[in-house]
């Protein structure tokens, strides 16, 4: 689901929210496939933000929203030993201060 500035940050904001499926449809990347039509959709229509929200265990999900070039944001001092973790269970690159400079 898109979601258009549900927060009122800025007037070109969008969300990716609720992506899901039935557990017998996982694994065949329709999450990556639902999530890049969604980013596609918000940049066609000239978004300058978009954010999605996931818990820090959603591993799959995390791995789809990462190789889609989102980035993570680290707001508190514990947060970034959290994605320090979830980075070495993916194999995944610990970068804070590159995605610091993206967002």
């Amino acid at each position: 689901m898109c979601l258009h500035n549900y927060s009122g940050r800025s007037p070109f904001t969008g969300d990716v929210g609720w992506v899901a499926c039935p557990p017998e449809h996982r694994g065949h990347r329709l999450g990556l496939c639902l999530t890049a039509h969604a980013t596609r959709r918000f940049l066609e229509a000239g978004y300058t933000a978009i954010q999605l929200h996931t818990e820090y265990y959603r591993i799959p999900a995390i791995k789809t929203y990462l190789h889609l070039g989102y980035v993570p944001s680290i707001a508190r001092g514990e947060g970034s030993a959290m994605w320090e973790g979830v980075c070495r269970k993916l194999g995944w690159p610990f970068t804070p201060e590159v995605w610091a400079s993206v967002g």
